[in-house]
């Protein structure tokens, strides 16, 4: 995989997650859930990448940037799900 394909992994998760929550309606709660979850993989993980490039370990490792990035990101989601953030109808 080239390292232009890694940086849009996660843009690309974002758009699906807010394409999944809009194509099936769950209610209002996964719906803001989608769109904190897009924010975050669009933003956040590319944020995340640049970072790690800057750190001597992860120099040329692009694919690992970017599985920690959005290991990050998933876990700052599971974090709101589990402390009640998005359960409101």
């Amino acid at each position: 995989m080239s390292s232009r394909a890694i940086w849009m992994i996660g843009p690309l998760l974002g758009v699906a997650l807010l394409s999944a929550a809009i194509a099936v309606p769950f209610g209002p709660g996964f719906f803001m859930l989608a769109i904190y979850g897009a924010a975050g993989f669009a933003f956040g993980v590319p944020m995340v990448q640049v970072v790690l490039s800057q750190v001597r370990v992860f120099r040329g490792h692009n694919l690992a940037s970017c599985v920690i990035g959005v290991v990050i990101v998933v876990l700052g989601i599971v974090g709101g799900i589990l402390s009640g953030k998005f359960f409101y109808w």
